[in-house]
């Protein structure tokens, strides 16, 4: 897709000269505009970019606000969607300190929506490039390969990022993989020094998905809570089938989700260092051969070794073992824990 304009629209000013903002779509419905744009330089620390209309696809780069003053991207009053004939939804690549908040029309709990609306699948919906420092709450992501990802293997820490109050559903991958959220690679070759640092998922609804609900992987400090996972693995790809991943170089917290109905393992554990996974309920996962409600095995990507807390889940229906530990001897069996 090329650039076909510029344009940015002014609103009115705010105190602290904050601003309102409104991005002129290019002549085929979407944004492209690169961090040397002047659409991208007349955006402050502070302001407001008000989407009002449906956007075909949408690029930024660039974007910077600060710790006080977050840029704020908000739909107003209805509905907007984004990836109505793209192949993707929104790419913020390099944007830091900012906000993406679907609450600007109080009739729809989802103020934003990316992914197309029919026809096929888009390889990407939501996609967050070396983007940090930002928040993004009340979207809904579908009809995509991969909803929201970040996956990039050179550059610094990516920090502070929170994901609550979302719905992710229908997704289907056309290839080998597809994912509700995909947040680092758990490859061994991957490049091992790139860390999500300090990163908080929760209070999100994932359903109705091809592949794996949610991986997070390279991430210290993580904490992925109070999410409800279901209806996963559905296309039954192998490696590509588990409810929640945290994949290698990973330490942090499960805690009080719900994870149910899929064909592969509930919570699979490849993280490093101090892990706890406590009150969770895992409920007729791992319906496909060889897979268990949660299975920990340290992958051999470098780090602290492995030492997890399993406390207080209730787990019902699993095909093999309802905890098997790959990194020792025991295996706690379906019904004897």
């Amino acid at each position: 897709m090329k650039k076909l304009g510029v344009g940015v629209l002014l609103l009115f000013a705010m105190p602290a000269f904050a601003k309102q903002i409104v991005i002129q779509r290019n002549a085929d419905g979407g944004w492209y505009y690169k961090n040397n744009s002047p659409v991208i330089k007349r955006i402050q620390p502070g302001d407001t970019i008000i989407v009002g209309t449906d956007i075909s696809y949408g690029y930024l780069q660039g974007m910077r606000g600060t710790r006080e003053k977050p840029i704020v991207i908000l739909n107003k009053g209805k509905q907007v969607r984004f990836g109505t004939n793209g192949s993707y939804g929104l790419i913020l690549e390099d944007c830091h300190y900012f906000i993406l908040d679907g609450t600007g029309d109080p009739k729809s709990k989802y103020g934003f929506v990316f992914g197309r609306e029919k026809g096929d699948y888009a390889p990407q919906t939501l996609s967050l490039g070396m983007s940090d420092n930002y928040e993004i709450k009340n979207v809904e992501v579908t009809h995509g390969e991969v909803g929201f990802f970040s996956n990039y293997k050179t550059g610094e820490n990516l920090h502070n990022i929170r994901i609550h109050d979302n719905w992710v559903h229908d997704m289907r991958g056309l290839g080998v993989t597809c994912e509700g959220m995909y947040f680092g690679n758990t490859s061994t070759a991957s490049v091992k020094d790139i860390h999500f640092d300090s990163i908080e998922v929760y209070n999100n609804l994932f359903e109705n998905l091809g592949g794996d609900g949610l991986q997070l992987c390279n991430a210290q400090h993580y904490k992925v809570y109070n999410n409800t996972i279901r209806n996963f693995g559905i296309q039954n790809f192998d490696y590509q089938q588990t409810g929640l991943l945290i994949g290698g170089n990973s330490w942090g917290q499960v805690l009080n989700n719900t994870i149910e109905n899929g064909t592969g393992s509930g919570i699979q554990l490849m993280g490093c260092g101090y892990n706890l996974i406590k009150g969770n309920k895992i409920i007729n996962t791992s319906t496909a051969e060889r897979q268990d409600a949660i299975y920990i095995s340290k992958r051999g990507l470098d780090g602290p070794v492995c030492k997890t807390d399993v406390q207080n889940n209730t787990i019902v229906g699993a095909r093999r073992n309802g905890i098997r530990n790959e990194n020792g001897k025991d295996i706690a069996r379906a019904g004897k824990w």
